[in-house]
This record gives structure tokens, sequence and C-alpha cells, in this order.
């Protein structure tokens, strides 16, 4: 292909690429990428994994799973890393001591 060509249609991909942040689905490559895995890049990285035939973008169904499921596992992690925190409470009064030296009463 020819580099102009290239470039021209990758900058064409991505003008036809919507939000600045999208989710694309990998595709099966000859060098060991695995069809399915989903990931939310740039438009302007979206633009070269498509062009490349690496990726497809994600339909609003995928990409609403997607986000979910990052969701959800964010909420769990926090929750996770509060319950490992130690919760200490501090007081500031003093607790009462007997006089020193004094006489005792008697």
């Amino acid at each position: 292909m020819d580099i102009r060509a290239y470039f021209h249609k990758l900058r064409e991909t991505e003008r036809s690429i919507g939000p600045e942040w999208v989710v694309v689905v990998s595709n099966d490559t000859p060098n060991g990428g695995k069809a399915g895995r989903l990931i939310e890049v740039s438009r302007a990285s979206a633009a070269k994994t498509i062009i490349d035939g690496s990726a497809r973008l994600a339909t609003e169904e995928e990409t609403q799973n997607y986000r979910d499921d990052v969701a959800r596992d964010v909420e769990q992690a926090q929750a996770e890393e509060e319950a490992r925190r130690v919760h200490l409470m501090f007081t500031t009064e003093k607790p009462e001591r007997p006089a020193r030296g004094g006489k005792q009463k008697g």
C-alpha cells in the first residue's frame, strides 16, 4: 500500500469515529492476536487498529457491557482496598490518674 494512501485512509477513518475514546474488539491475527478481546482506546489508536485489520469498532451493546464490567471491577477493587485498611480511632481525653506523692486518706 502506498504510504500516502495509508495515511489518508487513517485520517478518514479517524474522522469517522465519533467520541475521543472508543471500545474496539480484537480480530484473530497471524502474529497471535486473539479475537473477541475488548479494550477502550483513543480514536487515533482505534483508527490504526481498524486500518491494520487487527480490530473493529465495538457495537453499542458491546461497549455498554464492557463499560459496565469495568465499573463493577473498579467498585470491587475499591471495596477490597477499603476492607484491607485498618481503622483506628483516637480519643483526646486523658484517663484519670491517682494523685502522686500525696498522703493517702485513711
